[in-house]
């Protein structure tokens, strides 16, 4: 008889990755990041100023777990469809980049970003992901502002179950 250890998925959990409360993050030409007061109240976000296409690099890699299913985002919009979007680096090197959505809101609005289907389509299950940047491509080539803050990871709950007691192994 073949007895093995399971792992079951019962439900999911958020964790922080970024919170914004200092601005070290890098940003390309005529892209402006400053520290300001989060839209919600709670501590710090970060106001990114562009009138170009900008690329926000973060101080240090963010790794995403193997267990990642969705990545999250506060962000305070732009009011016009400037769009924004995650570039996330696999285990094997690939870039991919993955489409947020527009900031045509002039709101605080959490954006998800689903992970499930990318981690297993590029067998990522055991690794993880890395996120490179995030990058704006604004919808004109004048000024605005988007804010961002509470950047989270949602993983799956992963639960080992072992072997019964008295089985044969």
């Amino acid at each position: 008889m073949l007895v093995q250890t399971v792992f079951a998925f019962p439900g999911a959990s958020d964790r922080m990755l970024e919170n914004f409360e200092s601005v070290l993050w890098r940003a390309g030409a005529d892209t402006y990041l400053t520290r300001v007061s989060a839209f919600d109240g709670s501590g710090h976000a970060m106001r990114v100023q562009f009138k170009s296409t900008s690329r926000l690099i973060p101080p240090r890699p963010i790794h995403l777990p193997a267990q990642s299913i969705a990545l999250k985002l506060k962000v305070f919009g732009s009011g016009r469809k400037d769009r924004l979007f995650v570039i996330l680096k696999d285990a094997y090197g690939t870039d991919h980049s993955i489409l947020i959505g527009n900031t045509d809101f002039k709101i605080s609005k959490e954006m998800s970003i689903p992970l499930a289907g990318l981690t297993q389509a590029v067998h990522l299950e055991e690794k993880g992901l890395e996120l490179r940047w995030f990058l704006i491509v604004p919808a004109s080539d004048k000024p605005a502002s988007i804010q961002m803050d509470d950047l989270t990871v949602q993983t799956r709950d992963l639960i080992r179950i072992p072997p019964l007691a008295g089985s044969a192994q």
